[in-house]
């Protein structure tokens, strides 16, 4: 399906390559555009912290297994806040920005390996994120114990423990994570790169006939 157009953003890293790999004579076509915060939702409130742990998401143990082990590991040890949508899909955001804002750490759990909103919009709050591993699409942007930390099964518990005791460095993070997301990872900062994109796969006017120009903006889409 994607092969109908002429470019293709998608906002994993995984489906690129192996776009780029099934398809290699159209390898430019396709493009990682990750996701990305709303800063004039997603963003620092003068809140003090009231929950040690905190978990915005929906849960259902048949269909996510791995996140509700997860939140059963972290609640045999610390005192872990569970916020599910209250029966509903999902918060709306000006409540998750205050629950955000009002923790000390927040996890990150994905449904599939990847970057979520959630590691986004948490980090333009300046709060700890504690992320899963996952397939290291996140090494592209942040650095572990520097702009967030990130836990498999086995340093999950330490991890939290090591950050809950640490305000310093709990802190530092949370503040330096913020910083680079407001930086380079923003809405506006992917329509910038996007544009970025399509201005280059334009033909150069100085170099094309007006037939090529008008057929070529006749064709062109983007999905």
């Amino acid at each position: 399906y994607v092969q109908a157009f002429d470019l293709a953003f998608l906002d994993q890293a995984a489906p690129v390559r192996k776009l780029r790999m099934d398809y290699p004579d159209k390898s430019n076509r396709f493009h990682w555009l990750p996701l990305a915060a709303d800063p004039l939702i997603y963003r620092k409130l003068d809140l003090s912290k009231k929950y040690d742990i905190t978990f915005v998401g929906s849960i259902h143990e048949q269909l996510r297994p791995k996140r509700t082990w997860l939140l059963k590991t972290l609640q045999n040890h610390f005192k872990l806040n569970v916020f599910d949508g209250d029966g509903k899909r999902s918060l709306p955001p000006q409540k998750v920005v205050r629950l955000f804002n009002q923790s000390k750490v927040v996890l990150n759990e994905n449904l599939f390996p990847g970057l979520n909103l959630r590691t986004f919009e948490a980090l333009a709050c300046g709060v700890c994120l504690l992320t899963e591993s996952s397939d290291a699409s996140w090494q592209s942007f942040f650095k572990d114990w520097e702009h967030l930390v990130t836990y498999d099964p086995v340093s999950l518990v330490h991890r939290a423990e090591k950050l809950l005791k640490d305000e310093e460095l709990r802190e530092g993070i949370a503040e330096k994570g913020r910083a680079l997301v407001l930086e380079k990872h923003t809405i506006d900062r992917r329509a910038e790169e996007l544009l970025k994109i399509v201005a280059e796969s334009l033909p150069q006017i100085q170099a094309a006939t007006a037939d090529k120009i008008r057929l070529y903006h006749l064709g062109c889409a983007f999905i």
